[in-house]
């Protein structure tokens, strides 16, 4: 989810957890020094619900300026994790909710 020098971990959005798997998913943490020495902490299980559709579209509503703002700042992997969990939820509503606002803002992504 991150790489770099700082100290602290930007705040993340999760992907969704797969519906069979209780919507959960399992991280690794691993932190590196300079010198190479690692640690790592695994199998740590986050149950990511999808949020509500109405959630969703308000989300999708703001896209466009928040992407923009992140490219504008050089915020490459800021956009790189949105867009991922942006594309976990759309795909996930889009099996119960296939509506015309999910499909735009998922070619949205794409292009």
């Amino acid at each position: 989810l991150h790489t770099g020098t700082s100290p602290q971990l930007p705040p993340q959005i999760l992907p969704t957890g797969a519906e069979s798997r209780d919507f959960n998913i399992t991280l690794e943490i691993r932190v590196s020094d300079s010198l190479g020495a690692t640690s790592t902490i695994g199998n740590i299980t986050v149950q990511v619900r999808p949020p509500s559709a109405e959630d969703t579209e308000a989300t999708l509503g703001n896209l466009t300026d928040t992407l923009d703002n992140l490219i504008a700042n050089g915020d490459n992997q800021e956009v790189i994790q949105l867009t991922n969990s942006l594309s976990s939820v759309l795909n996930d509503q889009n099996i119960t909710n296939n509506t015309d606002a999910f499909s735009k803002a998922r070619d949205g992504l794409i292009d």
